[in-house]
């Protein structure tokens, strides 16, 4: 018997929808129609698109106006301190338990109060409080750390 896989589907974009969209500063983009850009990734820069490869301004033609995107979503694994690290700068990460997620973004509401019990224990030892009201303790033992860019 043998299986095949099926290709998950991803949103296109346009050229214009990148541009008119919300799409935040060093983010990546990969031409997806099958014309002379295929492939070719491009960067948000300020307000507009550069070539990841070149760093240039993309020309616009027709061909660009046709052309489809996906965007990059970049992840990298890290340990629990760094994943820590990142949260506590505001950065989006995410703790990975098996099939099942959590993307998390610390904002000013968020600001832990104080740490307690096994916590602080956790905290000395990878020099970053963690807060109680962000992890369970299963995440925290079990879980894969990623850095969302």
């Amino acid at each position: 018997m043998t299986t095949t896989k099926t290709k998950k589907p991803f949103r296109a974009y346009t050229f214009m929808e990148l541009l008119q969209g919300n799409v935040p500063e060093g983010q990546e983009a990969i031409a997806r129609t099958e014309n002379d850009l295929y492939g070719t990734t491009i960067v948000k820069k300020g307000n507009t698109f550069l070539n990841a490869r070149t760093n240039k301004p993309l020309e616009l033609t027709s061909e660009l106006m046709s052309t489809k995107f996906r965007l990059v979503n970049k992840e990298e694994q890290v340990t629990l301190g760094a994943f820590l690290q990142a949260y506590n700068a505001g950065k989006k990460v995410k703790v990975e338990i098996g099939t099942a997620h959590r993307v998390m973004q610390k904002t000013e509401d968020d600001v832990p109060k104080e740490v307690m019990g096994l916590f602080n224990l956790v905290a000395e030892v990878v020099g970053a409080p963690i807060p109680t009201n962000f992890m369970s303790m299963e995440e925290l033992t079990e879980g894969k750390f990623f850095i969302l860019g």
